[in-house]
């Protein structure tokens, strides 16, 4: 067992917004700005016979938006594993998934696939320090690379196997 792994999404998930809001302003915000100073002119003229076309930017912003793009961050030491998870863009409707627990209360985990999107589900099964009490906790994935997905399985599997 390797004695520590950090994954993160943090410049691929910047990168997708930066590049969703800056086809956002170029092909919806600015037209409508330059259309409502300039109506009469060549670009103006050409705005409205083609107002339509700034449409094509709104399927990809939906299909980002609503299943949500998450940020995440996966740590795991000697001793600790550190899982956090949230939603970027529309942060404010749902709250930031955060655990932080010893190997040894790690009992079983299951990773899903998301339909219609670019999430992964991180489904956790853990036991309490006084081993009373079963918690089960969800974390989303967005936009994780194959590779990396089997980094954390593996990690979480030896993690497992040991606790026995």
């Amino acid at each position: 067992m390797s004695s520590s792994i950090y994954i993160s999404n943090k410049k691929l998930v910047s990168l997708v917004i930066i590049t969703l809001f800056t086809l956002l302003l170029i092909f919806l915000i600015f037209p409508l700005i330059l259309y409502n100073y300039i109506p009469e002119s060549m670009l103006g003229t050409f705005i409205k016979n083609n107002q339509y076309a700034g449409l094509l930017v709104l399927p990809p912003l939906l299909f980002t938006i609503m299943p949500g793009l998450y940020y995440f961050n996966f740590k795991k030491d000697l001793y600790i594993i550190n899982i956090i998870s949230f939603r970027t863009i529309l942060f404010f409707l749902s709250r930031k998934q955060q655990i932080d627990i010893a190997h040894n209360m790690l009992k079983e985990y299951k990773i899903f696939n998301r339909p219609f999107s670019f999430n992964k589900t991180l489904m956790i099964k853990l036991e309490s320090q006084n081993k009373k009490k079963i918690v089960i906790k969800r974390f989303n994935f967005s936009l994780l690379r194959s590779k990396e997905l089997q980094k954390i399985q593996i990690e979480l599997d030896n993690i497992i196997k040991i606790n026995g």
